[in-house]
């Protein structure tokens, strides 16, 4: 399309513009973004250590050679575009409705500590927002379950329930061990979950600092 609308030579800025700028930096910059979390996913215990193995300049090769053949697998299989991105936004739904369930928690869970966070809002307006999200991916859902196809429908369908029962047995393991992933000491163990829970018995008790409360 493009080549019959622009002239020869506003194509070839188009092309060295667009396409080629974009493969070269913003695709390219996204393999340095996505081996992070799977990396911290094999240090806290939730895939194999030896999936994270570093070559001798720091760089996790095994994550990023799966990733890049993940990233390539469409073109042999002759994917259309359409269907990578309903396969892609089918399995981001569903973790997505994990996501919600909790948000939904934090108000009814940590209520002292909800009240005192700095981006605290209404309940009423807090819920609304999770509910908005909730049927915005419900209808991304629905929309991938209507255009995939039978066949990969049911290899996404089985592909999400297996990684979520997975996760689940390895969350009863004692292999997990959760640890700071950018801000502070891998060896500073603190879940989230403990730390506002500590917060919110210790305002209980009257303790009103969180440095008291971590104390």
């Amino acid at each position: 399309m493009a080549e019959r609308v622009l002239a020869p030579s506003l194509f070839v800025l188009f092309m060295l513009g667009g396409p080629l700028l974009e493969l070269s930096t913003s695709i390219n910059s996204t393999y340095t973004n996505n081996w992070k979390p799977i990396a911290q996913s094999c240090r806290d215990g939730w895939l194999p250590a030896w999936l994270a193995t570093e070559n001798r300049f720091g760089v996790p090769w095994k994550i990023l050679t799966f990733s890049f053949v993940m990233a390539v697998s469409p073109v042999p299989l002759s994917f259309s575009v359409q269907v990578v991105v309903s396969s892609l936004m089918l399995v981001a739904s569903a973790c997505a409705f994990v996501q919600i369930f909790a948000y939904y928690q934090p108000p009814r869970k940590f209520p002292r500590s909800w009240r005192s966070a700095r981006l605290h809002v209404p309940d009423p307006v807090y819920y609304a927002i999770v509910t908005v999200s909730l049927l915005a991916y419900i209808g991304v859902f629905v929309n991938s379950l209507r255009t995939l196809t039978p066949t990969l429908l049911i290899v996404g369908l089985s592909a999400i329930v297996v990684c979520m029962a997975y996760g689940i047995v390895r969350d009863r393991s004692s292999r997990i061990v959760i640890q700071p992933s950018l801000w502070g000491h891998p060896e500073d163990h603190l879940d989230a979950a403990t730390m506002f829970g500590a917060q919110d018995e210790a305002r209980t008790q009257g303790t009103t600092t969180d440095e008291e409360v971590l104390r």
